[in-house]
């Protein structure tokens, strides 16, 4: 992955190459729907039992980010699948927003400043 150029690469795509490659160098054959189905379990995943609540808990006092390589989708479906809140409502536009806060954070920040 750190060797790919394009910086449009969605984390679901490496995903999927990744288990085509372990089908293929093991002679392992499984179909198109196979791959799919293993691929997509990365978006069922269940998180630690603890998380969402420590994370609740956390929020109360503390502004909490995520960076990550992840796609959306996966993010999304990982989070409601684990009674994880994004924001609000709408958790496609409370990650914009995320990220249009910590760009502007990181652009507009003073030189040699360490913190958001």
């Amino acid at each position: 992955m750190t060797s790919r150029v394009d910086p449009y690469f969605n984390i679901d795509d490496v995903h999927r190459d990744v288990v085509d490659k372990v089908f293929d160098e093991n002679g392992l054959g499984g179909s198109v729907e196979e791959r799919r189905a293993i691929t997509g379990s990365w978006h069922r995943l269940d998180a630690w039992p603890d998380f969402a609540t420590a994370l609740r808990r956390l929020r109360r006092h503390r502004i909490c980010v995520s960076f990550t390589i992840l796609s959306l989708s996966l993010v999304v479906d990982v989070s409601r699948r684990n009674g994880i809140h994004l924001g609000r409502r709408d958790p496609v536009r409370d990650a914009a927003r995320v990220m249009d806060a910590l760009l502007w954070t990181c652009f507009n920040a003073p030189r040699g400043s360490t913190s958001l």
